[in-house]
């Protein structure tokens, strides 16, 4: 818009933004998730609708103060797209203009305050609309679950869009096992796997371990181990599989040295379903033993606020993965698991600081009208994962919750 007070409301598609209260309706009313980032780039194409917004200026308006690499501009936009529903190839909404910048194309009527507001009728506290504001981080950080919140709000950049980085000696990537159980429904098991084994690896204070968000982009992808290397920056990758068929559990595992594909170390575990956790901890023994790494005191040790129930963590695993599939049905789905999970561990920290993420996000977005039982029960997840594990991960974020 241009010499004119910016509006509060924009419509376009049946879509409805407010820009005093952050957030995106849906065309069926329901709330859209968007990322902080996501959300001011589609307000700035939406104040300059119709004009051809370089990507300079418009890197400008959404990280100001900030130096960042055009590439994250490219995830936003194509998270922006996706969540609007526009297919590859298509222009209802943005218009691309390679090499210069973007263009909203669609048509949009402007509402002010007083007209069409879309303010709830009792405005929620500042306190439930920041928890709201971190609750997709919060899910991230206590899953690791980088890779579900990658895929729906910053697909992968192309080809054209990577980043030269420079390798760093003892680096690794833990790659998503592959689910190889006899009717491929574990699907979150395997990542489970996986993200446990990662997370451990990660204590080691001499091994630079890529994040999960970057890693697991390459979930069911067939690319070559030096185009994961270069891609990545890491000398080695860490690949594997799972099947889990009844009670019994096969992984195998594989130490790669991603330049040339070398096989350094491999193994395969067949044991009791009871064995999972051992079998996570002698993957990450035995890499680091590969890579000539010397270990320090615990530095492999058991992580504050996790189970050694395999039930509970099996139904952890599962409630997490709802989360990346949104819906009320899938949210509830997940909240049903969680509250499983507690039930079978009592003191699985890291399961009541989800359980109190998914209370929250159904109670502010999915299922508002029971939104204060799921706000008290949130509330008290969360208390319960900081008097079980203080001072760890889980009871920092859960913390976060209750402010």
């Amino acid at each position: 818009m241009q010499g004119a007070e910016k509006a509060s409301i924009y419509e376009f598609s049946g879509f409805r933004l407010d820009a005093a209260h952050r957030r995106l309706l849906s065309p069926e009313g329901t709330p859209v998730p968007l990322t902080s980032r996501v959300f001011d780039t589609l307000l700035y194409l939406l104040e300059h609708r119709g004009e051809l917004v370089d990507k300079d200026r418009l890197m400008q308006a959404v990280w100001p103060g900030a130096v960042v690499e055009e590439n994250n501009l490219n995830q936003a936009v194509t998270a922006l797209r996706k969540v609007l529903g526009e297919k590859r190839d298509e222009h209802r909404f943005i218009v691309t203009d390679r090499g210069r910048g973007y263009r909203f194309v669609a048509e949009v009527r402007e509402l002010g305050d007083e007209s069409g507001s879309v303010q709830p009728d009792t405005p929620p506290p500042d306190r439930i609309r920041r928890r709201l504001l971190v609750l997709s981080g919060l899910v991230m950080l206590l899953l690791g679950m980088g890779y579900f919140a990658l895929n729906y709000f910053n697909p992968p950049a192309g080809p054209k869009e990577r980043v030269v980085v420079v390798t760093p000696p003892d680096s690794i990537a833990v790659l998503p096992f592959v689910d190889l159980s006899p009717n491929r429904d574990q699907g979150y098991f395997a990542d489970g796997v996986a993200e446990e084994v990662l997370n451990k690896l990660s204590r080691i204070r001499d091994l630079f371990v890529i994040g999960r968000q970057s890693s697991f982009s390459f979930k069911g992808k067939n690319e070559d181990s030096r185009v994961i290397g270069e891609k990545l920056g890491v000398s080695y990758l860490l690949e594997g599989s799972v099947r889990k068929e009844g009670k019994r559990v096969r992984i195998t595992a594989q130490l790669v040295k991603a330049k040339n594909g070398r096989n350094l170390w491999s193994r395969s575990y067949d044991r009791d379903l009871k064995g999972i956790f051992a079998i996570q901890d002698d993957i990450a023994k035995s890499v680091a033993d590969a890579l000539q790494i010397t270990l320090g005191v615990g530095e492999l040790g058991r992580t504050p606020g996790m189970t050694r129930n395999t039930a509970a963590y099996d139904a952890y695993l599962s409630g997490g993965s709802m989360f990346h599939r949104l819906g009320r049905e899938n949210i509830s789905r997940g909240i049903e698991q969680l509250e499983k999970a507690t039930a079978l561990d009592p003191n699985f920290a890291r399961a009541w600081g989800v359980l109190a993420v998914f209370y929250a996000w159904a109670a502010i977005v999915y299922i508002p009208e029971r939104a204060d039982e799921y706000l008290a029960k949130s509330e008290s997840a969360a208390r319960r994962a900081i008097a079980i594990a203080p001072g760890s991960k889980t009871a920092l974020i859960s913390d976060v919750m209750l402010q």
